[in-house]
């Protein structure tokens, strides 16, 4: 972390010691009666000056470290009490994960300054994201017996809380898993990134590429050491960005596969599609017993068998899958697009066989020549790749497939279906791997959790507008289904670890219910400070302010003269204050920051008034994508739409359909911001990390010492895990 930086904080933070101090000389000298014996009073006056001595030595030393070179500052996170989970004890099949209850006001800040080296006699390091996997829920139905492999980390090894980084995203946060800093450092500020300003002629990207990753990684450690390396579906892991960056040397240690957040087929037929005889989706013929089902340049045939109420499908004369009515099957067959023959894998459910109702659903594709590279490694662990883990069901409901359900294509109970049919293939992808590729440095992933919540984490609520008992009742259950089987192949994988294993289960963020979806860029257009076009997009050659989904742009133009810029960051600012909830009259922010110091909000007295505190600062060179206003919204809330056109600024979330019902939009702060973290092998010692001691960041640094790794940008410290 920049030394500047560090000493504004430590300063900041040496003053509010100071203050410490002062308040307590004044409450000995309240509570000493005139009445005490002359030593007794000595005595108190000793302690006072004692503890003087320390905090002003404490301060001290903070700045020293924070100052000095080659040294490193870990810092806490803002530590809001518990947020009701599930209690200890409560019945996982009774008691579910709650998502709106308001939320204690977090406390400041702490800094960790001690160092914990790493006596490591680590063989490999294994580090598992599961994306979006809640503290709050996880460890209370551990602790049950409801989620046993689970307990087991928790038991015997060293487990807890972990608090995402600002903003509390999957892109930001796993980038600090990666690197051991935050935003500020490793450049990657958002989900969607702006290498520079959309006033500018910046166009958005995906964070999830890792391509603007500006630090150094623990992948990239790794393999100087000479250590090889093997990244199974991990954030960033996206293939052509890895291409471009590694040697050809490196190339031969690592190996990838990356199907996930941000990976889109280069073909274009890879997308989910609901094949009906009533027109839903895409129209399908249905006459002497066989139907047509056209893919790109494809025709699949299939035949009914009504009696055994089972779809027999066909590319030419060769079968290639048996699908009974309600139920799924795994298809891999050649698709023919625009001259080129693709193999094709995916999922088929036969939902309706009835002779005026047939519908047959069909999962989104994993193709084995695609366009866009998903693997990097030996041809011939491709193919096995392909037969033992593709094959046997590829299907991802990251992939836009909860929208399937407001389109009309699916139900419910297939939306459960699918969720767990992705939990199958991310697990069977991270032992596949275990198994089957030689490494010193493992990084796996689960999507699941983050889109299943993003859809139905409200809904486990039935006092939310858009829920109800019953709806209620099947989204706890499809959670607490989908955490069962996770839990399930978590046994699996530990069963296949070596005696010098290191476990490492982190998540990225947790997540809220929301109640209301916030459009800024509505009130900014409204307040004429952003104009559009005739279809809603945004004309920045003569907009004032955007909104990106995480921070306000503003136009170059008014920033040349500072008392300019300054009126029209006063008068975003403005704008922001005057949104409230039509509901309940709330303001849904829980602060807004600018780079030129105003601040509102009831955390801008705990973080700051501007965005440094955040750790967005940085290298100049980064410093071009962040905007100039930040903004965190508070629990219940989601700001993740950008629309301008929206009839209300705030709305009321349409499941699956419009907005979402879970969000992390907010500030790591917060409980149910907070994932979980648990560490586990030999030599791990037992203990509890608590929320406020750990952030993604030191988990980066974590693995660097585990495996003697030099890891050149980290600014956290390690954390203390071997005994």
């Amino acid at each position: 972390m920049p030394g500047s930086y560090c000493a504004r904080l430590c300063n900041a933070w040496s003053r509010r010691l100071q203050n410490y101090i002062f308040i307590w000389i004044i409450l000995q000298a309240v509570y000493t009666k005139p009445s005490m014996n002359p030593g007794k009073i000595q005595k108190n006056k000793t302690a006072i000056l004692t503890l003087a001595v320390a905090i002003v030595a404490a301060a001290l030393a903070a700045i020293f470290l924070a100052t000095g070179p080659h040294k490193t500052v870990s810092t806490s996170t803002p530590s809001p009490e518990a947020q009701s989970p599930a209690a200890p004890g409560a019945s996982p099949a009774t008691e579910a994960p709650t998502s709106a209850t308001p939320t204690p006001t977090p406390e400041a800040p702490r800094l960790q300054l001690q160092t914990q080296p790493q006596r490591s006699e680590v063989k490999r390091v294994i580090l598992i994201s599961i994306d979006a996997a809640r503290a709050m829920d996880v460890w209370p139905l551990a602790r049950d017996g409801f989620l046993k492999n689970m307990g087991k980390i928790a038991a015997e090894g060293a487990y807890g809380e972990l608090s995402p980084m600002y903003p509390a995203e999957t892109s930001p946060s796993h980038a600090a898993l990666l690197t051991g800093a935050p935003s500020g450092i490793h450049g990657v500020f958002s989900n969607t990134l702006y290498p520079k300003s959309p006033f500018e002629g910046g166009k958005s990207e995906p964070g999830y590429w890792g391509r603007l990753i500006a630090a150094d990684t623990i992948w990239e450690a790794a393999l100087r050491k000479g250590y090889r390396v093997a990244i199974s579906n991990f954030i960033h892991g996206y293939v052509p960005t890895w291409q471009a960056r590694l040697s050809d040397a490196d190339k031969n240690k690592i190996v990838i596969i990356y199907t996930t957040k941000a990976y889109k087929s280069g073909t274009g037929f890879a997308g989910s599609q609901l094949y009906s005889t009533s027109g839903v989706g895409t129209r399908i013929n249905y006459t002497g017993g066989r139907l047509y089902i056209p893919i790109a340049d494809t025709v699949l045939v299939g035949e009914v068998n009504t009696g055994a109420k089972v779809l027999v499908l066909y590319q030419g004369n060769r079968k290639i899958a048996e699908v009974p009515e309600g139920g799924w099957a795994s298809v891999v067959v050649n698709v023919t697009e625009k001259g080129t023959t693709y193999l094709a894998a995916f999922m088929v459910k036969a939902l309706s066989l009835a002779p005026n109702d047939v519908r047959i659903y069909r999962g989104n594709a994993l193709i084995y020549n695609d366009p866009i590279a998903w693997f990097m490694g030996p041809e011939v662990l491709k193919r096995k790749y392909w037969r033992e883990v593709v094959e046997r069901g590829y299907i991802d409901v990251y992939h836009g497939l909860a929208g399937d359900v407001g389109r009309g294509w699916i139900d419910l109970k297939t939306y459960a279906e699918i969720v767990n049919y992705t939990v199958d293939y991310y697990w069977r992808t991270n032992l596949f791997v275990l198994k089957n590729v030689e490494f010193q440095l493992m990084t796996g992933y689960d999507v699941t959790p983050d889109p299943v919540e993003h859809a139905i984490l409200g809904l486990m609520d039935p006092s939310m507008p858009y829920s109800n008992a019953t709806l209620a009742e099947w989204a706890k259950r499809t959670y607490l289904g989908m955490w069962a089987k996770i839990d399930q192949w978590l046994g699996e994988f530990t069963k296949e670890m070596n005696n010098g294993d290191v476990l490492i289960v982190v998540g990225d963020h947790g997540q809220w219910g929301v109640r209301g979806s916030v459009a800024v860029n509505t009130a900014l257009r409204r307040a004429g400070l952003l104009v559009t076009d005739e279809k809603g997009n945004p004309d920045f050659s003569r907009s004032v302010a955007y909104y990106d989904g995480a921070y306000i742009f503003i136009n170059p133009k008014y920033k040349a003269d500072p008392a300019t810029y300054s009126r029209v960051v006063e008068r975003v600012m403005e704008v922001l204050l005057s949104i409230r909830d039509p509901a309940t009259g709330e303001w849904p922010f829980a602060i807004v920051a600018a780079r030129a110091g105003q601040a509102a909000g009831p955390l801008a007295p705990i973080y700051g008034h501007d965005m440094s505190v955040l750790f967005l600062d940085g290298p100049a060179r980064l410093q071009s994508r962040i905007g100039d206003i930040a903004i965190a919204v508070k629990p219940g809330y989601c700001a993740y739409d950008k629309s301008a056109t929206r009839d209300n600024v705030v709305n009321t979330p349409i499941p699956f359909i419009y907005s979402v019902t879970g969000c992390h939009d907010g500030l790591g702060s917060w409980k149910e911001l907070r994932s979980i973290i648990g560490i586990w092998g030999k030599g791990v010692e037992v203990r509890q990390i608590k929320g406020f001691e750990t952030y993604a960041a030191n988990v980066g640094s974590t693995v660097a010492a585990l495996l003697g790794l030099e890891l050149r940008n980290a600014t956290f410290t390690p954390i203390w895990v071997l005994k």
